[in-house]
């Protein structure tokens, strides 16, 4: 029980940040080799699977996140939103569980570099946010998904303003 009040508390704060802050984007450039990575506070980075079973994280994420670890440690404040989306092929429960296992996978990367589960939102929600068409290929590809935003703290904020 005290954990999923944990849960509760860091959702609602984040739905308060997220409303004060919408207008505030704050960039961060973090150097990789020889490109450069942006990363955007308040910002949804949308990554797509490349089939509608697949929950192994995407190479476009797995690219990315080492810079993610890196902003999250360099922002101690910060959280993490981590949205799974799947297309409608399947059932209601199947599309819940592969969308929800899509941003656990990303969570669970996070944690083993040493991100604090407290700071990580995951939600899975299924086949009920489509940004495409379910009826072609291409647009099944892009309802599976994961969105990714990073939060900044309430000392972030502060500071910003």
């Amino acid at each position: 029980m005290k954990y999923f009040t944990v849960i509760i508390v860091v959702f609602f704060l984040s739905l308060l940040l997220n409303a004060q802050n919408d207008n505030q984007s704050k960039t961060y450039t973090v150097k990789k080799q020889k490109e450069e990575v942006i990363i955007y506070e308040n910002y949804n980075m949308v990554f797509n699977y490349s089939t509608s079973s697949s929950v192994e994280i995407p190479d476009s994420l797995k690219n990315l996140l080492p810079s993610i670890v890196k902003y999250l440690k360099k922002n101690p404040n910060s959280i993490i939103q981590i949205m799974g989306h799947s297309d409608d092929s399947g059932t209601m429960e199947e599309n819940q569980e592969r969308s929800m296992k899509r941003a656990e996978n990303v969570a669970n990367y996070l944690k083993s570099k040493g991100i604090k589960e407290i700071r990580i939102l995951t939600m899975g929600k299924g086949a009920l946010e489509p940004i495409a068409s379910n009826d072609t290929e291409a647009g099944r590809q892009k309802n599976s998904r994961v969105e990714i935003r990073i939060i900044p703290g309430v000392k972030e904020f502060k500071k910003n303003k």
